[in-house]
């Protein structure tokens, strides 16, 4: 199921829509608080696609690669650095930034997860606590 969003007019069968399950935490962010507030791992990612993994000679051919990390953020807390790439979230597979980033609107400030990623050719985790986006 779907929200429909835009409609091109004169176009046939053409329309866009965000997913119900992208829409229902937002509303209900907004019923119970008033305002939706975003979880944030304080790092700014890569899609790590086959082309980007030739070129920085990169063990995997998916996944979120952190090319960089904020102070004291939650990642900076629980190790994490640039060059590591993010394969699981929340025990869910992670196969672009896209993927982490639509992660990380079903889970609140606050949660603790675990993050599964590589580094080198080590497959790690890690405990990380989400903390609020300032926007």
């Amino acid at each position: 199921m779907a929200i429909i969003t835009a409609i091109i007019q004169g176009a046939r069968n053409i329309g866009f829509a965000i997913s119900v399950d992208l829409v229902t935490p937002i509303l209900q962010a907004l019923i119970e608080r008033g305002e939706v507030c975003r979880s944030d791992l304080g790092v700014s990612i890569i899609g790590i696609t086959p082309g980007v993994a030739v070129s920085f000679g990169l063990p995997l051919e998916t996944g979120a690669g952190i090319t960089d990390v904020d102070s004291d953020s939650p990642t900076e807390v629980a190790g994490l650095r640039r060059e590591v790439i993010i394969v699981r979230f929340a025990d869910q597979p992670v196969a672009n930034s896209g993927d982490l980033q639509q992660l990380l609107t079903f889970h609140q400030a606050g949660e603790t997860l675990i993050i599964q990623f590589h580094r080198g050719n080590e497959l790690l985790d890690v405990d990380v606590t989400l903390e609020e986006r300032e926007d």
